[in-house]
C-alpha cells in the first residue's frame, strides 16, 4: 500500500509529460 503513493506521483508526472508531448 505504501508503494502506491510514489508510483502514483511518478505516474502523474509521466501523464503530464505525455500531455506536453502531445501538445507540442
Amino acid at each position: 500500500a505504501k508503494k502506491t503513493l510514489p508510483t502514483l506521483k511518478m505516474h502523474e508526472k509521466h501523464v503530464k509529460e505525455l500531455a506536453v508531448a502531445h501538445q507540442g
